[in-house]
């Protein structure tokens, strides 16, 4: 009775030796009911042994189970002599209780026990095990010779079980492993095929993927593995490779029959014209490859690895972070192919504001919006239906106005109803797309269904997929490489005159989108990587007043919001230009941060140098380096060739104090556009500072540290896109020693987390 109970309990202790569960409710429970009939056999100390390691590697209530183990190895001892019967039950009582402890201990890892990895393994087996054996050793000594004959034949045909089940594994395994490399490495090869858009040489690979993932799950699960299943350890193996085999394929398959299903080479747009039917065409096999995905993911979450040595569960490790990595942008570039069609006016004429903006007059986005473009989509047809200079819109209705004022913008000055233009003075381009969309109905009376901003770094990056334009007071046409520069400083060098200089930015623009608009753009893949760095660097950002595609637009990084995360110190380092002139053309920035520990609170803080430069020669028209005060003749009004700023920091450490070239100054804070910074953590300080041309101002901030050093990993740098990129040098002091931790430039990319060690 006691054999049973044991056997029971130890079935019902949820191991998983072999991974099949039939198999380990067998194993299990035989193993208990070994152990449990030696353990009345057994002498004193071998019970003792097995109770003491279930007391020294147990926990909890784990620990007073132990301890009445132990209590009935003494009673049994001291029952010996008198009454021997009852001594085997209470030695039996003791192994059967002891072994079920061992089977419920928690899973030690290297890393809790030797700190070499956090792969769990069956170190718990293990103890286990070695507890037992001297149970078993001395049951054996005391047997007689028909149970030994008994127990030699049963491990003889144990043996030859366990000899045949490896063999049959390692027939598999030789031929297996082959065809699981050859899929690992077909599929490699052909979404890399995909990546290049060769839709021809990527089915093939993946193809050829599937039919290697195929041939080696039916190695993996052929009868000669199947004693394989029965044995610990053994079975996780064998469970294991049938699994990934199995996953492999689920991804393969699809894959393949989605490369050849999906016309890559089609999917090019062709003049003025985005074929809608073939776009939706595409839906169905990308949604079989996104549910392939996740069926292989779940496979993959769903194995055993507790039994598995750590270099194999390093290996499944990478493969699931692969899987997992790979499952949303899947689920992504599905939703992107179910939402396009409409976006391009599938069920209705779409209009969109194309705001184009020149951080030669920097704003708090980025730069000030001088020219626009109505866009509009028909059924995948694009038009540019109107564009020009925004100072030639009609004022913006007193209601639009009055409600994008409550947006929250950082000078009234610079509101969106004293000039359109002034809709980018918000640093959130979310908001500042919202109010534009109101500002702008009004002005070109249509409804706008969303906006796209671009900068003359973005502006180059779409003319590269159509190649150089010509526009009216060039000699030269104008090419990628040097659309950028020209907008931001060369027109306002070789142009003195306003009258001669022209409205390049609007005929840029204009010109530019036209030939968007008519002629056939590149590949999908193509077009991709020639945006990305100019989406990464917010040169391009979009927002469609859908809350369904916003979502959309977050996920793959081009609503221009930037990450936040809030285990990370912010800053955010913005300027605009107050002159109302083109010098910030050649403004440079450099920060330098200074991460600071206080001893006592443990708390970091930080000392800021901001150094702002303006390199601008003086040479240039009053167009570029006048300013509105010296228009105006206003006493007291900067000298000519000066940049005046307001100059704007977020950060989640407070400014405890500040100074301007060393003299103490008061930052107010200023308000910011609802929605922005939800949780209220980022502290946003505002100031005003004039730069004479060729001259530097030093701005240096401290930050007092508010949070303690556990809860901080490090400081995300925030990328302002303007003329030219800035300067960033990162360092750590902690007693007297200073030493440097990055130095790098905040180009084309939206932030830069650096963690200092002190932190």
């Amino acid at each position: 009775m006691i054999v049973v109970a044991a056997a029971v309990a130890a079935a019902a202790a949820g191991c998983h030796p072999s991974g099949w569960r039939p198999a380990d409710l067998v194993l299990a429970g035989g193993a208990a009911a070994l152990v449990t009939w030696a353990s009345a056999r057994a002498r004193t100390w071998s019970r003792a042994v097995l109770a003491g390691a279930a007391l020294v590697a147990g926990t909890g209530w784990l620990v007073l189970a132990a301890l009445a183990a132990l209590g009935l190895v003494a009673l049994a001892s001291a029952t010996a002599s008198r009454r021997p019967a009852l001594a085997r039950m209470l030695g039996a009582a003791a192994g059967g209780l002891a072994f079920n402890l061992l089977l419920r201990l928690p899973q030690f890892t290297f890393a809790s026990a030797w700190r070499w990895t956090s792969a769990p393994t069956g170190t718990t087996a293990l103890l286990a095990t070695c507890a037992c054996a001297p149970v078993l050793c001395s049951a054996w000594s005391a047997s007689d010779r028909v149970v030994r004959h008994r127990f030699r034949v049963a491990a003889v045909c144990a043996g030859i079980f366990v000899a045949a089940s490896l063999a049959g594994f390692a027939a598999a395994a030789l031929t297996g492993r082959g065809d699981m490399a050859r899929g690992i490495s077909s599929a490699q090869h052909g979404l890399d095929w995909a990546e290049r858009g060769n839709a021809t040489r990527a089915a093939g690979d993946l193809q050829t993927s599937a039919d290697a993932f195929s041939r080696a799950r039916r190695d993996f699960d052929g009868p000669w593995t199947w004693p394989a299943r029965l044995l610990p350890v053994l079975g996780q193996y064998a469970h294991a490779a049938s699994e990934l085999a199995r996953a492999g394929y689920t991804v393969a398959a699809p894959s393949s029959q989605a490369a050849r299903e999906v016309p890559y080479d089609q999917l090019t747009a062709a003049p003025g014209r985005v074929d809608l039917s073939l776009l939706r065409s595409i839906v169905g096999p990308v949604a079989r490859a996104d549910a392939a995905l996740q069926d292989a993911s779940r496979i993959v979450d769903g194995l055993d690895t507790s039994w598995l040595p750590a270099p194999l569960t390093s290996r499944l490790e990478r493969y699931r972070h692969h899987l997992d990595s790979n499952v949303p942008e899947a689920d992504r570039a599905l939703e992107a192919v179910r939402l396009t069609p409409d976006l391009l006016g599938a069920d209705g004429v779409r209009h969109y504001l194309v705001l184009f903006a020149n951080p030669a007059e920097s704003r708090m986005l980025g730069g000030y919006g001088g020219a626009y473009a109505e866009l509009t989509a028909d059924a995948g047809r694009l038009s540019l239906s109107r564009s020009g200079r925004t100072e030639d819109l009609p004022d913006a209705s007193r209601a639009d106005a009055a409600t994008a004022e409550g947006l929250g913008w950082p000078v009234p000055l610079y509101a969106p109803s004293q000039h359109l233009g002034n809709v980018t003075s918000s640093p959130d381009f979310p908001a500042a797309a919202q109010a534009a969309t109101r500002l702008f109905r009004g002005a070109l009376g249509s409804h706008l269904d969303g906006v796209l901003y671009v900068d003359p770094k973005g502006l180059a990056a779409l003319l590269g997929m159509v190649g150089g334009i010509r526009v009216q007071g060039l000699d030269q046409p104008l090419t990628e490489q040097d659309l950028a520069p020209f907008l931001l400083r060369d027109q306002y060098t070789r142009f003195s005159v306003r009258s001669e200089r022209f409205d390049f930015l609007s005929a840029t623009a204009r010109e530019t989108f036209h030939l968007l608009t008519t002629r056939s753009l590149p590949s999908p893949v193509k077009l991709f990587e020639q945006l990305a760095p100019a989406v990464k660097g917010d040169h391009l950002q979009l927002w469609f007043a859908d809350p369904g595609t916003r979502h959309l637009l977050d996920e793959v990084g081009v609503s221009g919001r930037p990450p936040r995360d809030p285990s990370n110190d912010v800053f955010d380092l913005r300027t605009s230009n107050l002159s109302q002139n083109k010098s910030d053309a050649f403004l440079q920035r450099s920060v330098t941060y200074e991460t600071v520990r206080d001893g006592p609170t443990g708390a970091v803080g930080a000392e800021v140098t901001i150094d702002l430069h303006n390199g601008a020669p003086l040479g240039l028209s009053p167009y570029v380096l006048s300013n509105q005060w010296l228009r105006r003749r206003e006493r007291g009004a900067p000298p000519f060739g000066s940049d005046t700023l307001l100059v704007s920091v977020s950060t989640t450490l407070p400014v405890d104090r500040a100074s301007v070239d060393g003299r103490a100054t008061t930052w107010a804070s200023h308000p910011t556009s609802p929605g922005s910074e939800p949780d209220g953590a980022v502290h946003r300080y505002a100031t005003t500072v004039t730069i004479p041309a060729g001259a530097t101002v030093e701005i240096r901030l401290h930050l007092r540290g508010g949070r303690p050093t556990a809860a901080r990993r490090g400081i995300t740098f925030v990328h302002q896109p303007l003329a030219n990129d800035d300067q960033v040098v990162v360092t750590e002091r902690e007693g007297g020693a200073t030493r440097q931790v990055a130095r790098f430039t905040l180009h084309e990319t939206r932030s830069v987390t650096v963690t200092a060690t002190s932190a």
